[in-house]
């Protein structure tokens, strides 16, 4: 669970003033691409901007916000009549300010509709203590409004003369009442368990969670860490004792907003609730929230605090009442987990299609990396030349930039920029240096350092970049709905390596045989059309080079091979370095590019892949299985090869199978475990589980042993004991009343071979009996 409230990026949308113009201009054009007059961002490097793109275009600073509001926005760039009408629209209201206001940035709020179903009143100033602070506290009924509200929730603004106020973190509005008492707590507990009773179920709704930490980690379209239990930060994992590690869905629900977690212990198996109070508990309310975000439980970081959050605090961390709480939001297990399929393109350039072919294609030019009918995904690479650090361009590619879309999606591009990663929204530079995290159209993007940017889709596809040593990393993950509908340099994704090798016209050469010539002709054709180009065109170079010439570069031929030379003073390192799986990848990367470091870079991407691979192997789930009633289980991992044990508790006997293994038919062997009191059986130990050791038979007779009937008072009943026993034939009469046992003329017996005995179960009058050695079957 996330105890901080996320922020909500605002996208401000456009500011408008009132001059009237003439002509070509940017009024009520701005972000529209045009050649002669453009209100493009991309006009200021291209220079194709109107005269007055300054003038309307207006660049507002923050790009993001709390979605309490009451940030300052910073027009940067434009100096504005003081007689100016300032316009500022929001999804939902507006604000007007005229320009003399805004000189002064610290004393002008931009107001931001508050999300419904909240409310948030903020007290006058008037502590007397310097800064001024504004307390908002938001409660919701999820029921409608109600005087008596279960939940609450409280955050602090301070704001100091002249700087920028700051919102503290998300409290449980308790404490802060003195009305935390133990059966102040239980009574909330009991108001929230009745109010759950009404709402709609959501839990199977939600996708099961990876098997592994490892599948969890490495399945990023679809699951994210989870910052409040994050191993890399210490697995401080209040919520979820015993977890070091949990992750969240990306995506919430679309019907009714709810997420999934998924929480691991140390051995990195999946912690369950049934097992543990500090299992994985699935979210009524996404903790990112949900669009359109505007109603509960789809508000970011609110609802999540007000139907999940604070009842775990009532129930679990205030009073006794936690198993209502994790009734609510129990585990969801594995056993319909499916992970992702993976494929890279690393180094200069190495392709490791999503069926696990490998090969080398260093073309220039635009490509279709993954094409797919299937949600309209797209994703295209564009490859440049390697220049080494003295400016000479040598024959081999790398990439410079990825862009990609599914269905209506935003379209994202990722490129190199120096040092780090840039991305552009729809061909504009999105940045991150106020978030990690932006929520966009169909896609969320990620970028927790200048080099690490991570893309997902609706769908649970991801593209992750990394930069190393100045080369790009491009790694594309599919969930299994794309199966048989992928095209492009990653393949079919068939689980056929042999038909990767194929043309757009769907001509499949034989990769066993294909020369790197003949590989580099096939991949070449995959050059995207213009039409269908998703790249950013910024620059003069990039239109020079890639817009206004053929997607592919027919011209450049890249070297196929490089001859090791011995007097190269570079072969030497290179042969204490480039060791292993992948020596050979880096061995022609550190030629190529001159560089021993950037062979090592395509030599750790290698590794990083691989790793990769092994993480998102299957793994069989045979599902939870239960402690007996009175009994206890020994183990907690349910997958293929892991096999739990079982006891009963002093008095109890345990029937069934003691031990029951996962089987790689995701089912368990052996039978169900049940644990049976003394007494059921007259005070006689029952039988354990032994069935290859004992079998009974009876028969129905009415006064004569030889008769058989359907009915009669004399129950005749016989037994035998099998293997390791000495076989004794007892015929056991009983005579009953009404059904009612009133005896044994004898008393049969089993003898072991070996100094242990197991009991044997007998079948008279319609009852189980154990029979003992030694021992006298009577009747209780």
């Amino acid at each position: 669970m996330n105890a901080n409230v996320r922020k909500l990026l605002f996208l401000f949308g456009i500011l408008f003033f009132s001059p009237q113009t003439s002509g070509q201009t940017c009024r009520k054009r701005c972000g529209q691409l045009s050649e002669e007059c453009s209100c493009h961002a991309s006009c200021l490097s291209l220079l194709t901007c109107c005269t007055d793109h300054n003038q309307f275009c207006l660049h507002v600073s923050p790009h993001s916000s709390s979605m309490l509001g009451g940030r300052a926005l910073r027009i940067l760039g434009s100096v504005l009549p003081a007689d100016t009408l300032l316009l500022c629209r929001f999804v939902k209201g507006e604000t007007k300010n005229s320009s003399e206001n805004l000189s002064w940035i610290y004393n002008q709020r931009v107001g931001v509709p508050g999300p419904e179903g909240y409310q948030g009143p903020t007290l006058e100033p008037g502590l007397g203590l310097g800064p001024v602070c504004e307390r908002l506290v938001a409660g919701l009924s999820p029921m409608g409004p109600s005087p008596n509200r279960i939940h609450g929730l409280i955050q602090l603004r301070v704001l100091l003369r002249n700087v920028q106020g700051l919102w503290s973190s998300a409290h449980i509005l308790a404490w802060h009442l003195e009305q935390a008492s133990s059966a102040w707590a239980r009574d909330r507990c009991l108001q929230w368990d009745a109010l759950e009773s009404k709402l709609p179920n959501f839990l199977d709704k939600l996708m099961d969670c990876p098997c592994t930490l490892a599948q969890a980690r490495a399945d990023s379209g679809r699951f994210h860490t989870d910052y409040t239990c994050d191993i890399e930060r210490g697995s401080v994992c209040t919520y979820h004792p015993g977890s070091v590690h949990c992750v969240r869905s990306v995506q919430a629900s679309p019907s009714d907003g709810s997420g999934q977690q998924c929480c691991y212990d140390s051995v990195g198996d999946l912690v369950l609730t049934w097992d543990s109070v500090g299992g994985s508990t699935p979210d009524r309310a996404h903790d990112w929230g949900a669009p359109p975000y505007r109603t509960p439980p789809r508000i970011p970081g609110y609802s999540h605090w007000l139907y999940d959050v604070t009842s775990f605090f009532y129930c679990c961390l205030w009073s006794d009442l936690c198993h209502l709480y994790l009734n609510r939001r129990p585990s969801s297990g594995c056993r319909n987990y499916r992970p992702p399929r993976a494929a890279a393109v690393l180094g200069s350039l190495h392709f490791r299609t999503f069926d696990g072919l490998r090969y080398t294609f260093s073309g220039r030019g635009e490509y279709d990396l993954v094409r797919s009918p299937h949600r309209a995904l797209s994703v295209q690479v564009r490859a440049e030349r390697v220049k080494l650090e003295n400016g000479t361009l040598v024959r081999a590619t790398r990439l410079a930039s990825v862009a990609m879309r599914e269905n209506s999606s935003d379209v994202i591009e990722v490129r190199l920029q120096g040092e780090h990663l840039q991305v552009l929204r729809n061909k504009s530079i999105l940045p991150f240096s106020e978030q990690s995290w932006m929520d966009l159209q169909g896609v969320f993007v990620f970028v927790p350092s200048p080099q690490n940017v991570t893309v997902m889709f609706s769908s649970g596809a991801a593209v992750e970049l990394r930069l190393d040593e100045g080369t790009m990393t491009s790694t594309v993950l599919l969930p299994a709905e794309f199966s048989n509908k992928t095209r492009g340099l990653l393949g079919q994704m068939n689980s056929n390596p042999s038909d990767d090798l194929v043309t757009p016209a769907g001509n499949v050469a034989s990769s066993a045989n294909a020369t790197l010539e003949e590989i580099f002709t096939i991949a070449s054709e995959w050059n995207i059309s213009k039409a269908s180009s998703l790249f950013t065109y910024d620059s003069r170079y990039l239109l020079d080079s890639y817009f206004l010439p053929p997607s592919h570069d027919s011209a450049f031929v890249p070297a196929f091979s490089l001859p090791e030379k011995p007097d190269d003073p570079l072969v030497a390192d290179m042969l204490s370095v480039c060791l292993g799986e992948g020596a050979q990848l880096c061995k022609h990367d550190t030629l190529i590019t001159r560089s021993l470091a950037g062979g090592n870079a395509t030599l750790r991407a290698l590794r990083s892949h691989r790793a990769l691979m092994e993480a998102l192997e299957p793994v069989a789930s045979c599902g939870w299985l239960p402690a007996p009633r009175n009994g206890k289980k020994n183990g907690t991992r349910y997958l293929q090869g892991s096999t739990l044990s079982f006891t009963c508790n002093g008095g109890y006997v345990l029937y069934g199978s003691t031990e029951r293994t996962c089987e790689e038919k995701r089912a368990w062997s052996g039978l169900q475990t049940h644990c049976k009191h003394l007494a059921t059986f007259g005070g006689l130990m029952p039988l354990r589980a032994a069935a290859t050791r004992w079998q009974y038979f009876c028969t129905i007779s009415a006064g004569s042993m030889n008769k058989v009937s359907e009915a009669g008072l004399n129950q005749l009943c016989a037994f035998g004991c099998f293997f390791f026993f000495a076989f004794l034939h007892v015929w056991v009469t009983v005579i009953s009343s009404e059904g009612r046992p009133l005896g044994l003329r004898s008393t049969p017996s089993c003898i072991h071979l070996w100094p242990s005995a197991h009991p044997v179960l007998v079948r008279a009058a319609n009852r189980d009996f154990l029979v003992l050695i030694g021992a006298e079957l009577t009747f209780k």
